[in-house]
């Protein structure tokens, strides 16, 4: 049955295809169900590249956001998976799919497309393959920047700081992958917007260890989402680190 669910990917039906990529996004988010579904994916040879076709290819918005929302949850429960990505069509598919939702600012879903690149260059030898996309992936973190609501007027909200660390830290690699660390510093607008974000961000980090050295219970302020968006902050705008 998974395998039919799987080969009808192939169809040209968006609202059809909507809703089967919703059910198994759901399976996959499902524990008990996430070992049966991966299993089905493994032995279906068709089922990648149908979701890669859908990506390079459809300009419906939640289709393209459940995409992400599939691939992502695939690659990071299966590793195994993820050599299929390891392509220059893949990589082509995935950024216009990422910029056709930027364009239509539908930035909010993009979330699953950073942690998928995240988890691929860590997994794989992809980040040779992402390298020549540094400039777009820099747009497409600024505008994802601009689309996010503000805990303060330099700030996006927390529940924000992972998804910008791990897409900083992204742009950042590349960065050094290309030995541009001088030549091609990062877009001007972005840069003033990592600063403003870095200066608060010690900002709130002082205060924390002021209130530590006076003996004040700790603040939960600083957790991992913290640490890994200021160090993320501080390899971007410092490139000799």
């Amino acid at each position: 049955m998974l395998q039919m669910v799987l080969q009808l990917l192939g169809g040209s039906d968006a609202p059809t295809l909507l809703q089967l990529l919703r059910l198994c996004h759901t399976c996959l988010a499902n524990r008990e169900s996430l070992p049966l579904w991966l299993a089905a994916i493994r032995g279906a040879d068709s089922c990648l590249p149908h979701i890669t076709f859908i990506l390079g290819n459809s300009i419906n918005e939640e289709l393209l956001k459940v995409c992400f929302q599939v691939l992502d949850c695939v690659v990071d429960e299966d590793p195994s998976l993820c050599s299929y990505c390891v392509n220059e069509e893949f990589v082509t598919a995935v950024f216009a799919a990422a910029g056709h939702l930027s364009a239509m600012e539908k930035q909010e879903f993009l979330d699953a497309f950073w942690h998928l690149l995240h988890v691929l260059d860590y997994e794989t030898d992809i980040r040779d393959m992402l390298v020549p996309w540094r400039d777009k992936l820099e747009t497409l973190l600024f505008d994802w920047l601009q689309g996010q609501g503000q805990e303060s007027p330099t700030l996006p909200p927390r529940s924000c700081w992972r998804t910008l660390g791990t897409g900083l830290t992204l742009v950042t690699d590349l960065r050094d992958a290309s030995r541009a660390s001088a030549s091609q510093p990062l877009a001007r607008d972005l840069c003033r917007r990592l600063q403003e974000m870095y200066q608060l961000l010690q900002s709130r980090l002082q205060e924390a260890q002021a209130e530590e050295r006076l003996g004040l219970p700790r603040t939960d302020s600083l957790d991992d989402s913290f640490h890994l968006l200021n160090n993320a902050l501080e390899r971007a705008l410092n490139p000799s680190l």
